[in-house]
């Protein structure tokens, strides 16, 4: 009996301190969505579900996962942290060392990446700001129900991502800067990266002539103004900007000065609070004497996604007050919001008679993707059409590599006197590797083709320029008449490091060489270049033209990066273009 009772007071205890070993719920911890105090975002965990608070805060358990989502669209997931930005939705860290944000930069001014993929969510995020207004912080309530069907695609490319982006709900906010979701992301992170601006490309030609150009910066690392210089030919050319709080361009002034003389011509443009472009305004002085000699005035009818519907463009050629031509445009949008028709009317003396008439007639598929465009100029507006140019495209079945012809038929008589075939060719991954142009050239209106320009342009897994090739065959013979050849190589970093042009004016051989020669400085920032030229029956190659650089450590230069890279290439000298 004694023993009984010992083993039920052991099982009793035991029992007990089981229960004792019972652990305490996890606590609720608290994360923030690191983009600019951003409201109303959806998140899911296992455990939890909500809306970001007007600090960006959202809830989780340890070791749990965070998905965030506006309406339909999911931006992604990530384990519960106290911080998670687009960046690391994306799947990786933000560069902030100058040649790791250039090397981005460059990439994205061409192809995708998770660098992109976090740009394009941020750009989402600021396009559905409910007062359009960042400044304030980042306000997405209410829009889950616009967007309850919606769908995009974050991997697509800066410049594809923008216009796709207009057509995803109404009333979000356009026109926005390419740069502007990278430079409000870095400065919600609170990363600042210094970097090199160049204020000064000084040029020599052989010692003939030295032009220069100069680059001014707002504060904040914006191009204020380029300005270039020729003593030798007394030419001078300046442009300055101005930009809205948002970085949409509201001002920009052109100045030149040569032989002729000096004009000076001065546009401005004003947004609604959607950033819809409103009104648009050119005027010019001829003689620079502070006289208004010329004005032009555009109003803007958009509809609420940003889809210009109509154009009144007044000209006052003499600035007296009386319009001396007008011109309207009107534009016609599918179901889709697609432009499926547009026509452009010009009243050039004022006495109520359209003097031309252009249309433009588009088709798309199901897909949304241009398959034609027919462009007919009726000039004089007599019902006749005096030229058509035309463009087909053709999609192959991964989507992504195409066919587009385009053809010129200069007096609309059926008969095409150019046509020219562009073949874009994609890797697996949808990468682009190669184009091929292939321009036919028949002026006189017969059944012959007179001359043939056959180009190949490849481009490497960042779609920059490999090779540029060009062949053309003057009588359209079968025989080649000249070839030109252009390579270029790139640093990691994506600059431009070689460019040889190799030229064949016989099609047998080499006659003569151009080879630049880039240099670029600790930050990847360009120094300079030299270009020489090489004759074939030369004995050495020769300089023919150089440039220094002078650059000035910015602080924090991420948006002068941003926007040379995506809006003012000429800065950098890196971006391979053809």
């Amino acid at each position: 009996m004694q023993i009984r009772l010992a083993l039920l007071c052991v099982a009793t205890l035991l029992f007990a301190a089981c229960g004792d070993d019972e652990s305490p719920p996890a606590a609720e911890l608290s994360g923030e969505f690191q983009a600019g105090k951003v409201s109303g975002l959806r998140y899911v965990t296992p455990t939890r579900s909500g809306i970001t608070d007007a600090t960006g805060v959202f809830k989780y358990l340890p070791g749990e996962s965070v998905t965030f989502s506006v309406g339909a669209i999911q931006l992604g997931h990530a384990p519960g942290a106290s911080q998670i930005t687009p960046f690391t939705l994306a799947g990786m860290t933000p560069p902030t060392t100058e040649p790791a944000l250039r090397r981005e930069l460059s990439r994205a001014s061409r192809t995708t990446s998770n660098f992109v993929r976090a740009v394009n969510q941020m750009r989402l995020l600021l396009a559905l700001d409910v007062d359009h207004n960042p400044a304030n912080g980042i306000d997405l309530r209410g829009r889950d129900a616009a967007l309850a069907n919606a769908t995009v695609d974050f991997d697509a490319t800066i410049p594809q991502f923008a216009e796709r982006l207009e057509k995803l709900a109404p009333d979000l906010t356009h026109n926005m800067p390419s740069w502007l979701p990278i430079v409000h992301l870095y400065r919600a992170l609170g990363i600042a990266v210094p970097a090199h601006a160049p204020t000064n490309h000084d040029y020599d030609y052989s010692g003939i002539y030295t032009p220069e150009t100069l680059f001014t910066y707002y504060p904040d690392g914006s191009l204020k103004s380029r300005g270039s210089s020729d003593s030798f030919l007394s030419f001078v050319s300046s442009n300055s900007y101005g930009y809205d709080a948002l970085g949409r361009t509201t001002f920009s002034r052109t100045e030149q000065n040569s032989f002729s003389g000096r004009i000076i011509g001065e546009e401005r443009r004003n947004y609604d609070s959607h950033g819809n472009l409103a009104m648009r305004t050119y005027e010019f002085d001829q003689g620079a004497d502070g006289t208004i000699d010329a004005r032009q005035v555009t109003d803007f009818e958009t509809d609420a996604f940003a889809n210009i519907l109509g154009e009144v463009t007044q000209y006052d050629a003499s600035h007296d007050g009386t319009i001396d031509r007008l011109e309207t445009f009107a534009a016609q949008f599918d179901t889709r919001l697609n432009p499926d028709f547009s026509t452009r009317q010009t009243d050039a003396n004022m006495d109520g008679v359209i003097d031309s008439r252009v249309t433009i007639d588009s088709a798309f598929d199901a897909a949304n993707r241009p398959i034609s465009n027919r462009y007919e100029i009726d000039d004089p507006a007599d019902g006749v059409v005096d030229a058509r140019y035309s463009t087909s495209a053709t999609y192959a079945g991964n989507g992504r590599d195409v066919t587009e012809v385009y053809e010129d038929d200069w007096n609309a008589d059926g008969i095409a006197e150019t046509r020219a075939t562009y073949e874009w060719v994609h890797d697996s991954g949808g990468r682009l590797r190669t184009l091929t142009i292939d321009a036919e050239d028949n002026q006189d209106g017969n059944e012959t083709i007179d001359s043939r320009i056959l180009e190949v342009i490849t481009f490497d897994r960042d779609g920059r320029v490999l090779s540029d090739v060009v062949s053309e065959d003057d009588e359209a013979d079968g025989d080649i008449d000249y070839v030109s050849t252009r390579t270029n190589t790139y640093d990691s970093y994506g600059n431009i490091l070689e460019t040889n042009s190799e030229f064949d004016y016989a099609g047998d051989q080499v006659d003569s060489r151009y080879v630049t020669r880039n240099e670029y400085g600790a930050g990847a920032e360009l120094l300079g270049f030299v270009n020489t030229y090489h004759y074939a029956g030369a004995a050495e190659s020769t300089d023919i033209t150089s440039m220094r650089t002078t650059n000035v450590l910015l602080d924090d230069g991420v948006l002068m990066l941003a926007q040379s890279y995506l809006e003012f290439s000429f800065l950098t000298g890196a971006v391979a273009a053809f």
